[in-house]
């Protein structure tokens, strides 16, 4: 015959005096007393119940109250507890629970790690399908790759290998203004290009070998694809004539000379100063002054004197002699040049001093 277990031992705070909390009564079984636990009363004596307190439910298995909390046991005290069966409890950390879980043990349950997720087959299909678009946008880009290297490829042929943009000297156009360039050696030198790509032909050395044809003050040079090549020439027209040994050496604004020849052309001042070091920058002044006269007046001129680069004397074809001076302030001195000559106190004068046009003189 079991025996009945002995009575729960006080807490330390119990025996301290201090009120014991209402603690639902055991299960009204008997259990193997642990070892080392004080003997319990003879089978026969009864075991007092003490009070029990205000039930919150119910074991669904035993009938015994449900556990609402534990009171921590006293340091080095033997547990005289019952054991609970398999099935009829769990185990929470240290504390034993019966019956179904309340809300402490729910909350000391949750706080336990989480199981490992094993991947589901959906999840494994997902990685597949990813890895698929990652293959298929790498195999894009292979091809996208692969298809600007073959057009890239295919233009540098076109441009720099193929016939069908090489220069054609069929297709070359030269135009300019003038009569002293010689159209045909412009053409010759153009022409040496053909069969040569349009891309690898070198537009500033092109320039600079059109600039040695004589009597060519400027050259411009575009590109006609697919091709042709079109020149425009600018020429070296002569502005005025110097006497020289020999003739006339007709000369541009730039005081480069034209061409020589045995008598002046009518249309062309002469200008009275030797082509020597000394007398350069007079003829610089000379010229400057015959640029800066408006195309009426220059057709007057018949020729130019100099004595310095600020002393010079034009005489016009009508036998008027006009002192100029330099070539600064000259919009000023044609201006008042042409109201001293439209003025009725003035107009009949030989000679007009505008070499300080804001006071002029006539005689």
């Amino acid at each position: 015959m079991k025996q009945p277990a002995a009575p729960r031992p006080r807490a330390p705070r119990e025996e301290a005096g201090e009120p014991a909390p209402h603690r639902p009564a055991p299960p009204a079984r008997t259990a193997r007393p642990r070892q080392g636990a004080p003997d319990g009363p003879p089978p026969s004596a009864p075991t007092k119940r003490p009070e029990a307190a205000p039930r919150t439910g119910k074991s669904p298995r035993t009938g015994a109250p449900a556990r609402t909390g534990t009171t921590p046991r006293a340091a080095g005290a033997p547990g005289t507890g019952p054991t609970p069966r398999t099935g009829e409890g769990r185990t929470v950390g240290q504390a034993v629970v019966v019956g179904r879980p309340t809300t402490a043990t729910s909350a000391i349950a949750r706080t336990a790690p989480p199981k490992v997720a094993v991947l589901s087959t959906g999840m494994s299909e997902r990685h597949a399908e990813q890895k698929a678009m990652r293959r298929h946008r790498v195999t894009r880009l292979v091809i996208a790759w692969g298809a600007t290297a073959v057009v890239v490829a295919a233009v540098t042929w076109a441009l720099f290998a193929s016939d069908m943009l090489s220069f054609d000297a069929d297709h070359l156009v030269v135009k300019g203004t003038g009569t002293t360039v010689d159209m045909n050696a412009v053409v010759a030198v153009v022409a040496k290009l053909e069969g040569t790509s349009l891309a690898l032909v070198d537009i500033s050395d092109l320039r600079e070998e059109i600039l040695q044809v004589p009597n060519i003050r400027d050259v411009s040079i575009q590109r006609q694809w697919p091709s042709g090549l079109a020149v425009d020439v600018v020429a070296r027209e002569p502005v005025a004539a110097i006497p020289v040994e020999g003739g006339m050496a007709l000369m541009d604004q730039d005081a480069v000379v034209v061409d020589t020849v045995p008598e002046a052309p009518a249309e062309l001042p002469v200008i009275n100063i030797p082509l020597t070091g000394d007398d350069e920058r007079t003829l610089d002044a000379a010229l400057a002054v015959l640029k800066s006269l408006p195309d009426e007046l220059r057709a007057e001129v018949a020729s130019i004197a100099a004595a310095s680069q600020d002393a010079v004397t034009l005489t016009l074809r009508d036998g008027v002699v006009i002192e100029w001076g330099s070539s600064h302030d000259s919009a000023l001195k044609a201006q008042v040049l042409a109201t001293l000559r439209l003025a009725e106190v003035s107009k009949g004068a030989a000679v007009f001093d505008v070499s300080a046009p804001t006071f002029p003189i006539t005689r």
